[in-house]
């Protein structure tokens, strides 16, 4: 893995952004998201230098396709769980009005 330090590259030489350049696709606008992670998470990937984009892109792509494998009679269908005998049926009346 290959790691920058951003503020340091020189950006001046790059050509402008052009409308024609966003409408053809040739530029596409990439956006950016917060995703709340524990702080021994974060100092993992800190101290990893793991690319945040890279890993994400990985675990989604890997997720996707695990779904995808999945036969089309399996999903969506969950295992239901036995009623357990001897238990009370929830009354519909909460119990501060009864």
């Amino acid at each position: 893995m290959i790691w920058y330090d951003e503020d340091s590259i020189d950006y001046s030489d790059d050509p402008a952004l052009t409308d024609e350049d966003l409408k053809t696709g040739k530029i596409k606008w990439i956006q950016k998201v917060e995703i709340p992670l524990h702080n021994d998470i974060r100092a993992w990937i800190k101290k990893e230098r793991i690319d945040l984009s890279e890993l994400l892109e990985n675990l989604l792509t890997d997720f996707y396709k695990n779904v995808k494998s999945i036969p089309k009679a399996r999903q969506g269908k969950r295992k239901s769980i036995p009623k357990k005998k001897g238990r009370k049926k929830a009354s519909k009346t909460p119990a501060s009005l009864e």
